[in-house]
């Protein structure tokens, strides 16, 4: 697992058979230095799953500069930072390791979302970065399987209503 933070309750649901790697996925440094390791650890890598989202870290409609006459203060993109660069990262560098692997390849899975498709207004960033891990995917799928015999997908994850959520209301 790579991610800023420990989570300790997956820690211990995983014990021994996991182990956490605090990365900034939104770095190809921090994210190419994970992989070496863990590559280094256990002479393969055979899957990633992609996995890292934030949402918007401000309003691309900058509705309180409306009557401003001076110019807005650049927009956050840090969404855009792990949600789509962290992916375009993580796929890179596990392409250039799943060719070491004994027997060359392995899968990835990258997590986009249902706005991907149905956007929601309120997330015109989040909705962008989703949309191209989805072309991502579809665009990269046919090179990747025959070339390097890497097998990517795309999980379009949306809210489900539970009784947890709707205890929550």
């Amino acid at each position: 697992m790579a991610d800023l933070r420990e989570s300790t309750a997956l820690t211990d649901e995983f014990g021994s058979k996991a182990k956490f790697y605090e990365t900034d996925v939104a770095s190809y440094d921090a994210q190419a230095k994970t992989f070496a390791v863990v590559f280094h650890s256990h002479g393969r890598i055979d899957a990633l799953c992609a996995n890292a989202g934030i949402g918007d870290r401000g309003s691309i409609y900058i509705l309180n500069h409306r009557s401003k006459d001076e110019i807005p203060p650049a927009p956050d993109l840090k969404c855009t930072d792990v949600d789509w660069k962290g992916v375009l990262y993580g796929t890179q560098l596990a392409i250039h390791f799943m060719r070491k692997n004994p027997t060359p390849g392995g899968a990835i899975v990258a997590t986009a979302s249902i706005v991907a498709v149905h956007p929601h207004a309120s997330y015109a960033e989040y909705n962008g970065t989703k949309a191209a891990v989805l072309n991502f995917v579809r665009g990269s799928a046919g090179v990747l399987k025959v070339k390097e015999n890497i097998r990517i997908n795309c999980a379009l994850l949306d809210t489900t209503r539970s009784r947890s959520k709707a205890s929550q209301r």
